[in-house]
């Protein structure tokens, strides 16, 4: 397999080469055996104006590339490091139309390098983030992006990028490589040899763990979290009498979330309804959440959460819950319980795949 990558990142005057829109700045990073292993970044002289717009989008003018090289002297340069390698690009249809256009106008024709496009594949391998800017991934991932519209800045993000999916290919099960592998011919990236690459060393190595397997489909096995019985319990009644203070910034003791605790406790545990009406701010998840556990834990039973909006939902899920369990002196799991319509049938998936 190939390893060596040519990630390129481009500003440009405009996005129509064949409208004469020309280069403005190119970052290059060069990836060999996944290191990089060279930097090259140039302003380039358009030998036309840059619209204002772009000047304040990429923070570019026309003074600092009046002394730049023109394509035409860079070129010989890029080309030659184009030779043998893949050519990288968050959006390779944008970057390459321009690359080549410039290359011809310089009187080089380079044959069309293998292509790998990180938005697609970033689509692919991160299906759950909102959003696939560079700047964003970036952000998701915890990439640093110190300049998003210069074209140094970008290469260099993309080439982490790459790295990072390169490294998310290779973490897949066997049997969803195989599944990538025979879809891969319909991509914008030329990925049909590294994915046969990959596969063929999975397969020397010894069996892989964790995953359960539906009519070729690999799915992660689920890991039995449940806490083992203790010898020491713990009381919920011990924990209220503590007071002790909420992992919140700032944290302000308020007696009506005290309050509500001990009701929802109270309500649990002798098996009755309570109707309980609290203001904005009380703190009134935690006050239903932590006596929750403190029952479920002590019965060995689920107890359900019914939300009436997905906002609250996710609230609970993304807030609420890293904060219990720095409260709680226990394990336990939160499962996510939503309606029909928010599941995969694997059927259906398995003949759409075919």
């Amino acid at each position: 397999m190939n390893e060596r990558f040519v990630v390129i990142d481009l500003e440009t005057t405009g996005n129509a080469p064949q409208k004469g829109d020309r280069i403005i700045q190119i970052g290059m990073i060069v990836i060999e055996n996944r290191q990089i292993v060279e930097r090259f970044s140039s302003f380039v002289n358009p030998e036309c104006n840059i619209p204002l717009f772009i000047q304040q989008l990429t923070q570019i003018d026309e003074q600092m590339v009046k002394e730049a090289p023109v394509f035409a002297e860079l070129a010989p340069e890029i080309a030659a490091k184009l030779k043998q390698s893949y050519f990288v690009a968050h959006n390779v249809a944008f970057d390459w139309p321009f690359l080549q256009a410039e290359l011809q106008l310089a009187g080089i024709s380079l044959p069309t390098p293998p292509m790998i496009d990180t938005v697609e594949l970033s689509r692919l391998l991160f299906p759950t983030f909102e959003s696939y800017k560079l700047s964003d991934l970036a952000q998701t991932l915890n990439i640093a992006h110190e300049n998003p519209h210069q074209a140094d800045s970008g290469a260099e993000v993309t080439a982490k990028l790459w790295l990072r999916l390169l490294e998310k290919l290779r973490s897949l099960p066997l049997a969803t490589l195989e599944q990538l592998k025979r879809l891969s011919r319909d991509w914008k990236s030329d990925m049909y040899a590294m994915l046969d690459a990959m596969i063929a060393k999975k397969m020397t190595l010894r069996e892989e763990e964790g995953y359960v397997y539906y009519r070729g489909i690999a799915l992660k096995k689920r890991v039995d979290v449940t806490p083992k019985k203790q010898e020491t319990p713990f009381s919920f009644t011990t924990w209220l009498a503590e007071r002790s203070p909420l992992p919140f910034p700032h944290y302000e003791h308020r007696d009506g979330q005290w309050e509500m605790m001990k009701l929802v406790h109270e309500a649990l545990q002798t098996s009755q309804h309570a109707l309980i009406e609290a203001g904005t701010g009380i703190g009134k998840s935690l006050a239903y959440l932590i006596p929750s556990l403190y029952v479920a834990r002590k019965q060995q039973k689920p107890v359900v959460i019914s939300t009436y909006t997905l906002h609250l939902q996710k609230q609970l899920i993304e807030r609420d819950v890293p904060l219990l369990q720095q409260i709680v002196p226990f394990p336990f799991r939160v499962a996510l319980l939503k309606g029909r319509r928010n599941y995969l049938s694997l059927d259906k998936f398995v003949s759409f795949l075919h």
